[in-house]
């Protein structure tokens, strides 16, 4: 029964896929804040699935852009919507995983099951290097005494109305198996 399941997420993913690249994008962005999340703890290693993408821009130096993801989580079937700037992936090298810019996923690989990691005060240092410019990356570095100045921007797709749906929302980062680009 669960495999079936699964196949009908990832063919609902890849047919809302198609959809969004046919239709103009509409966006509405939002600062982070104003967007009400549950707090409460998320149990680290929650396995959930993607079954839609926001999509959005990458961050720049005045702004981090945190895109939308709607994920159904596996054993209880419940839908919930995470809002992330950064995801990340399982590394041999590294005991925490490699992280990335959210822009980096690509929903037509197919990578679409993942765990939730709270995004908590440790992820700040994270979030500063995605805003960095070239010249930053090869400068004298990141001063981490400073607060992070750039925006933290909620991209709002507009485009589907699964994005509109009053789902739980969480804010946290997606942690992937595999490669998602």
């Amino acid at each position: 029964m669960r495999k079936p399941l699964c196949l009908a997420f990832t063919i609902l993913l890849m047919i809302t896929t198609i959809i969004a690249c046919r239709q103009p994008h509409s966006y509405e962005f939002a600062a982070l804040e104003s967007i009400p999340a549950d707090t409460t703890t998320i149990n680290r290693g929650r396995d959930l699935k993607i079954i839609a993408y926001s999509g959005g821009q990458p961050s720049d130096k005045d702004n981090i852009y945190y895109h939308q993801f709607i994920t159904i989580d596996e054993k209880t079937s419940d839908t919930f919507k995470v809002i992330s700037a950064l995801i990340c992936v399982d590394s041999a090298g590294s005991v925490n995983g490699t992280y990335a810019p959210v822009s980096q996923f690509n929903p037509t690989k197919g990578i679409l099951n993942v765990s939730l990691e709270k995004q908590d005060s440790t992820h700040q240092f994270l979030l500063k290097t995605i805003t960095l410019t070239d010249d930053q990356h090869t400068g004298p570095g990141l001063d981490l005494n400073k607060p992070l100045t750039a925006k933290q921007v909620v991209t709002l797709n507009k485009s589907l109305d699964i994005f509109s749906k009053p789902y739980k929302t969480y804010i946290g980062i997606l942690h992937f198996k595999e490669q998602p680009w």
